[in-house]
C-alpha cells in the first residue's frame, strides 16, 4: 500500500483530507478556477476523525507516495512546482479573490517514489515565510523545509575546508 500525504501551507500531513464520500478535491468551482473531483479507489484505507474523513493509504505499490500539494500562493501571488521526476494524476486550480484575479495557484495530486523531490516556488507576499519549499520522499517519508535556507546551509558547510 503506497502512504498517503498532503502538503498544506508548508506543512506535511500523513492524510488526504476528503470532500465528498470517496472523492477528493482538487481546487474550487467558482469563476476562474477549475475544480477537480478524483474518486479514490475501493480499497483505499480511510479514517474518521469527528466529522472528517481521511485517506492514509491506497493499492498503488508498496514504496511509492501519493500526495495532494494545496495551494502555496502568497497574499496576491502565485506558486509553481517544479520536479523532473514527479508524475501528476490530476490538477485543479484555486484562487484568492473575485474570480481568481488577486492570486491563486495550482493544486496537484501526485505520485512520487523513494529519492524524488520538487520545489514549491511562490511568489506575492509571503510575511516572512520562504518563498521556495523543497519537498523530498525517502525511505518511505516525507518531508518539507526552507530550500533557500537548506541551500545556504550547504553553501556555508564548505567554509571548514577553506581554514588552514
Amino acid at each position: 500500500m503506497a502512504r498517503c500525504y498532503e502538503v498544506k501551507a508548508g506543512n506535511v500531513y500523513p492524510r488526504i483530507t476528503l470532500k465528498e464520500p470517496g472523492c477528493i478535491h482538487l481546487g474550487e468551482d467558482r469563476r476562474g478556477c477549475k475544480l477537480t473531483i478524483v474518486p479514490i479507489p475501493p480499497e483505499a484505507e480511510i479514517r474518521q476523525e469527528e466529522d472528517k474523513k481521511f485517506m492514509t493509504s491506497v493499492p498503488y505499490g508498496t514504496d511509492a507516495a501519493v500526495v495532494v500539494v494545496r495551494d502555496h500562493s502568497g497574499y496576491r501571488g502565485s506558486w509553481e512546482l517544479k520536479g523532473d521526476n514527479v508524475r501528476i494524476l490530476a490538477k485543479g486550480h484555486i484562487g484568492q479573490g473575485s474570480a481568481g484575479r488577486v492570486g491563486g495557484g495550482p493544486e496537484y495530486l501526485l505520485v512520487l517514489r523513494p529519492g524524488d523531490t520538487f520545489v514549491i516556488e511562490r511568489s506575492g507576499r509571503l510575511y516572512g515565510k520562504p518563498a521556495r519549499y523543497r519537498v523530498r520522499y525517502e525511505r518511505g517519508v516525507l518531508s518539507i523545509c526552507d530550500a533557500d535556507r537548506e541551500d545556504e546551509t550547504k553553501e556555508l558547510g564548505g567554509i571548514w575546508s577553506t581554514i588552514k
